[in-house]
């Protein structure tokens, strides 16, 4: 979750219409939200383990991050991960 964390603060420096939402539902386990309001580009992660659904979660904002046109984007993960 650190690094899920850290990779979101980062890409919201930049983008600041960005927002993340981790929360716990009985009937949904745990539940992670990604909303980039100005892209209209919605992600949501679920699983039992708060673990499983952030490790899910950064895989798809690092991916965004690889394929979004900003060059400040493109190099996140990689300051970020490595």
């Amino acid at each position: 979750m650190e690094n899920l964390i850290k990779l979101f603060s980062k890409m919201q420096y930049h983008k600041q219409s960005m927002e993340l939402e981790i929360t716990y539902d009985k009937v949904a386990d745990w539940v992670v939200y990604f909303v980039w309001k100005d892209k209209k580009i919605t992600l949501e992660s679920q699983s039992i383990s708060i673990t499983l659904a952030c490790a899910d979660m950064l895989q798809k904002l690092v991916n965004l991050c690889i394929e979004d046109d900003d060059i400040d984007l493109n190099n996140i993960p990689y300051n970020i991960l490595l």
